[in-house]
């Protein structure tokens, strides 16, 4: 529970930047919120950070709970806690983002994106799918970039004590 607005809010934030830089300067409307285009593009963004956001999350506090001694020792040296936390958040950005890159990297050569085949179909140009093909995947990665580095950020005030040491109790389940 104690999770719940942070990881909600870095979800809602990492998908709304990409979506709206994508529906204004990219495709150029008149209104941001035409359905036609805020739907599908919406939840292409929104599902991809979701997973990220995921694996990021777990990633982190996984790697955090493992390898807790050296996190104490980092914090005993006299780090701070944003300092002492970084090498775990990096990681958690690279695992939440492996999935997205592997799926930049084989566009084309293993499948046809959804996006892409949607604009061929509906008899488009092809060199007008792939480049909004190449425009939603930027939109994609960069949201769930801005969301793997928020929810973690915005989580560490719910799952840290005051002294900095991680918090046991916000990882239990709740009393039913």
């Amino acid at each position: 529970r104690k999770f719940l607005l942070p990881l909600f809010g870095a979800l809602i934030v990492g998908s709304a930047v990409p979506l709206f830089a994508f529906l204004g300067p990219l495709l150029r409307r008149p209104t941001l919120m035409d359905a036609q285009y805020v739907i599908p593009i919406g939840g292409m963004i929104l599902g991809n950070c979701l997973r990220a956001d995921l694996i990021g999350i777990r990633t982190f506090y996984g790697s955090l709970q493992k390898r807790e001694k050296s996190f104490l020792l980092s914090l005993a040296q006299g780090a701070r806690l944003h300092e002492a936390i970084r090498p775990f958040l990096r990681e958690a950005c690279q695992s939440a983002l492996a999935p997205t890159v592997a799926t930049i990297a084989t566009i084309g050569l293993v499948a046809l994106p959804g996006m892409m085949t949607g604009v061929i179909l509906g008899g488009a140009n092809p060199a007008t799918a792939i480049k909004y093909q190449i425009a939603i995947m930027i939109a994609i990665f960069t949201g769930t970039a801005i969301t793997v580095v928020l929810a973690v950020l915005m989580s560490i005030k719910a799952s840290f004590t005051a002294y900095g040491v991680l918090d046991r109790k916000a990882f239990r389940p709740p009393k039913m």
